[in-house]
C-alpha cells in the first residue's frame, strides 16, 4: 500500500513540476518572442543593402573596413561591383572602378584569393581603359610587377599568382 501512495505522490509531485514549468515558460516566453522578433532577420542583410545606391555602399564599405569587418566591407563592394557598369557620370564610372579595385584588394588581404584578387583588377584595368581612366589603369596595370604606389603585400600578387598556377600544375 505504501508502495501506491509513494507513486501517487511523485505522480503528484511531477504535476506540480510541469506546471511550475509551464507557468514559468509562459511568463518568459512573450519577452523571448519579443526579443526574436526585434533582432534583424540576418537573411535580409544582403537583400537591405542591395537596394541602396552605389555612393551608399562604398561608404559603408569603407566603414566596414576600418573597423576590421572585411567581409561585410567585401559584400558592398561586389554588390557594386556586380551591378552593370554605369558610364553616366565620372562618378558613377569612378564608383564601379573603385569597387572593383577595392574588392580585390581585399580578396587578396585578408581573404588570400589571389585568383579572384587578380581577375578584380583584370577588370578594372580593362574598364578604366575602355573609359581612358588613367589613375585605375595605373593602379590595376601595375599589380602583377612593383608598384610604388600599393602597400608591399600587394606588390607581390605576380609572384603569388605564379606561384599558385605552380602548386595548381603539380
Amino acid at each position: 500500500m505504501t508502495h501506491i501512495y509513494s507513486i501517487l505522490f511523485l505522480e503528484h509531485k511531477l504535476r506540480i513540476i510541469s506546471v511550475l514549468v509551464i507557468a514559468i515558460a509562459e511568463m518568459i516566453m512573450p519577452s523571448l518572442l519579443k526579443a526574436i522578433n526585434a533582432a534583424p532577420n540576418v537573411s535580409d542583410f544582403p537583400n537591405h543593402l542591395l537596394s541602396l545606391p552605389n555612393d551608399v555602399l562604398l561608404r559603408k564599405a569603407e566603414k566596414y573596413r576600418s573597423s576590421e569587418h572585411s567581409d561585410s566591407a567585401l559584400l558592398c563592394y561586389m554588390i557594386v561591383a556586380q551591378r552593370e557598369f554605369d558610364t553616366s557620370s565620372p562618378e558613377r564610372i569612378r564608383q564601379g572602378l573603385s569597387a572593383r579595385f577595392e574588392a580585390g584588394v581585399l580578396y587578396y588581404s585578408p581573404f588570400y584569393d589571389y585568383g579572384k584578387a587578380y581577375s578584380l583588377f583584370q577588370d578594372t584595368y580593362t574598364l578604366a581603359k575602355e573609359q581612358d581612366n588613367s589613375e585605375f589603369m595605373g593602379l590595376a596595370a601595375n599589380i602583377p610587377e612593383t608598384p610604388a604606389i600599393l602597400p608591399p603585400p600587394m606588390q607581390s600578387i605576380g609572384n603569388n599568382l605564379s606561384m599558385e598556377e605552380v602548386a595548381y600544375a603539380a
